[in-house]
């Protein structure tokens, strides 16, 4: 438009003119033929420099994202110090006051606790982050001393506290999660820990490179409270991913807790021999890395002495309780609840290796001590009323016997000891049954048949030793049909589930052979009863199938006539167990019973 203006002076004055104006268009520049507006002239230089700006502005924003991240972090460090100091000043605090709660030369930690949780309540009033961080750390101090409700009561506050403060740390909202479905765990409400993590697995899944230790933690108490409920697949993998983690953490006590939780898995499910070889791995795993003074070393022998108690290898199950019982009483002291539930142990197998006496001995003050330091609703203190059931039953006080076992599952209707309902009701049912209250001990196995199968499903072994149990009601009752139905259950499920020559096993066995013989099917049972007679093995558990075979033969026999050999066998029975069960028993009782009816 310039080259053609009408009037010369508005045209370019040359070519040269015309030809700079094209080189400058060209160059981004502004021209000479517009008017110079400091938008035209800011619009040509920014296309011109086009990518120097870009890079500018990239630069400067890369600049106050960082510049905010680092206000952000400062931010952030001021409140994770004021959580520390805040933290710091209580354990000094605590330890200042220590001189209130000391008792002689002995500190008392409870109440220790208590004046730093009544100081902290005063003094973070106003920083209710390091505030809930302090509850978290109170509470786990409980946990460590057995004090599992106290420490829930505080978990609860700390997750109040968190919900309405809207924003935490991660690691901070994990920890109390896992610590909340922890202690529910422990409390034997292993439904209620499902409820609470559940909705943190998803955000625990994905932190995992920002707070491995954490996950692991998440993941060890979740996998325990599904494999509580008997989720078996559902926890093995949980417990594998901790194991990863902690692996490559190098938490070596982790890598024992968790290598111990996939044994206890194997037990669950009746591999007992990859239980054992589990059991064993976790414990030199342990041994090797942090040493034999350690809380988890008593958890894994306990578990062998479990495992073995239920082979009937009774010297190999005491040791293991020894070793357990020294370490807990080392490390937790005489009145915590896994070292007061380590000497019940021990006494129940005394029971096993039927030394009455003893156990008798045992059972009282270690019951007055139970009731003393963990209060009588306590799930130890029905525990030991449940010992001390057992043992009146042995020696035959049927009266204390069926008061005990009632006091014990009294108190594990409670939600805290729901778990070991099923088997105070079976071992009820025991009791009810020799009392003569049939109708009652059907009702209890019934009950405890239905537990079981919430807890561990249909086809679980522990439904068979229920069975079998049943069934030796229904057969007293003169309900021989049925009878025979569960005993047939009874061995299918034991043989599946803990092997054919399992100690339960052959109890089912042993069971179904005497009620063929009781309805007069005596080809088939007695060539059961003298093969079980005559069984192999030793403990506890295979010498008393051996006595009771017999016994049930010479039963047999009798019924068919031969009465005066089986009461000869039946008298040379009762001579030897006399001397090896000098104070009697339930099987002494039941040889003696039988003796009677076959001498009329």
């Amino acid at each position: 438009l310039k080259a053609l203006a009408k009037l010369p002076q508005d045209r370019y004055p040359s070519a040269e003119a015309l030809s700079l104006d094209l080189t400058r268009h060209l160059q981004g520049r502004p021209i000479k033929a517009r008017p110079a507006s400091l938008a035209y002239r800011v619009g040509k230089y920014a296309l011109r420099h086009r990518w120097s700006l870009v890079a500018g502005t990239v630069g400067a924003a890369l600049l106050v994202m960082a510049m905010s991240a680092s206000v952000w972090q400062g931010r952030q460090a001021v409140r994770e110090a004021a959580r520390a100091q805040a933290l710091q000043d209580f354990v000094i605090g605590l330890f200042d006051n220590a001189g209130a709660a000391q008792r002689g030369n002995i500190f008392d930690a409870r109440a220790l606790l208590l004046a730093g949780e009544q100081r902290g309540d005063r003094e973070l009033r106003n920083q209710p982050l390091a505030h809930a961080e302090l509850l978290g750390v109170i509470a786990r101090l409980h946990i460590g001393l057995g004090d599992y409700p106290h420490a829930l009561g505080l978990l609860e506050r700390q997750q109040a506290l968190l919900s309405r403060l809207g924003s935490a740390p991660p690691g901070l909202l994990l920890e109390a999660v896992t610590q909340r479905g922890r202690t529910l765990r422990l409390l034997d409400r292993p439904h209620e820990c499902l409820e609470v993590m559940a909705p943190a697995q998803s955000a625990a899944s994905r932190m995992s490179t920002q707070l491995p230790s954490q996950q692991a933690d998440f993941f060890s108490q979740y996998g325990r409270c599904h494999r509580l409920v008997g989720q078996h697949d559902q926890a093995r993998p949980l417990f594998a991913r901790s194991l990863a983690l902690r692996r490559a953490l190098g938490d070596q006590v982790g890598v024992a807790e968790n290598l111990f939780d996939l044994a206890l898995v194997e037990n669950d499910v009746g591999r007992a021999d990859a239980a054992l070889a589990g059991f064993d791995r976790a414990l030199v795993h342990l041994h090797q890395h942090i040493g034999s003074r350690h809380a988890l070393a008593a958890e894994i022998q306990t578990s062998r002495a479990h495992l073995f108690r239920a082979r009937g290898d009774t010297e190999a199950a005491m040791g293991a309780l020894r070793d357990a019982l020294a370490v807990a009483s080392d490390i937790h002291g005489a009145e915590h609840p896994a070292t007061l539930s380590i000497r019940r142990q021990l006494v129940a197998m005394q029971v096993d290796a039927g030394n009455f006496a003893t156990a008798d001995r045992e059972i009282g003050p270690l019951l007055q001590s139970t009731l003393q330091s963990l209060g009588p609703r306590h799930r130890e203190a029905g525990m030991a009323w449940n010992t001390s059931g057992v043992i009146a039953w042995e020696r035959g006080r049927l009266e204390q016997a069926q008061n005990d076992t009632a006091r014990a599952v009294d108190i594990w209707r409670s939600p805290e000891g729901s778990q070991n309902l099923h088997g105070g009701l079976f071992v009820r049912g025991l009791v009810l049954h020799e009392a003569g209250h049939d109708e009652e001990a059907l009702s209890a196995l019934r009950e405890s048949r239905a537990l079981r199968i919430a807890q561990f499903g249909a086809s679980h072994a522990l439904i068979g030793e229920t069975d079998r149990m049943i069934g030796e009601v229904l057969a007293s009752r003169g309900e021989p049909v049925q009878a025979a139905e569960y005993f047939e259950r009874a061995l299918s499920l034991t043989r599946i589930g803990y092997g054919p020559t399992h100690p339960r096993t052959l109890d089912a066995a042993l069971s179904q052979a005497r009620h063929l013989a009781r309805t007069g099917q005596l080809a088939a049972a007695l060539p059961r009863l003298d093969a079980l007679a005559h069984q192999a093995g030793s403990g506890s558990e295979i010498p008393k199938l051996r006595w009771s075979a017999r016994a049930y033969a010479a039963e047999a026999r009798c019924r068919a006539g031969e009465r005066s050999q089986s009461l000869f066998v039946l008298d040379g029975l009762l001579r030897e167990l006399r001397q090896a069960r000098p104070v009697g028993g339930v099987l002494v009782r039941d040889v003696q019973a039988i003796r009677k009816a076959c001498a009329g």
